[in-house]
């Protein structure tokens, strides 16, 4: 595909929401088993950096490097794949409820 063909698809592509970054996640919402476990896979698919570079690296530095960490941020993605269970209610977004119900009405007889 010409590079001008593909710049206009890109003005069409529809934002990745899973990149979205998630303002109230910390560190603490993630699972430390799972973050293991990733670290482990990060091992396995970039088998050509040496495995005691990745074992150096902080979880800030393996989730950057991942893609799921923007600019000290946790992702959308990172709440999915490693959150703890309770991590997945920071993906909702935050709404206030309003109770506008009535009663309903004796029936006439």
């Amino acid at each position: 595909m010409k590079k001008s063909k593909y710049k206009k698809v890109q003005l069409f592509a529809p934002d990745d929401w899973s990149a979205g970054i998630v303002q109230n996640a910390t560190l603490a919402d993630l699972d430390e088993l799972a973050v293991a476990k990733a670290r482990v896979m990060y091992k396995k698919v970039h088998s050509k950096i040496p495995a005691n570079e990745i074992d150096g690296c902080s979880v800030e530095e393996l989730l950057s490097n991942s893609g799921i960490m923007i600019d000290g941020k946790l992702t959308r993605a990172a709440i999915i794949l490693l959150g703890k269970p309770t991590a997945v209610f920071k993906l909702r977004p935050h709404t206030t409820c309003r109770n506008d119900w009535h009663a309903p009405r004796p029936l006439q007889t």
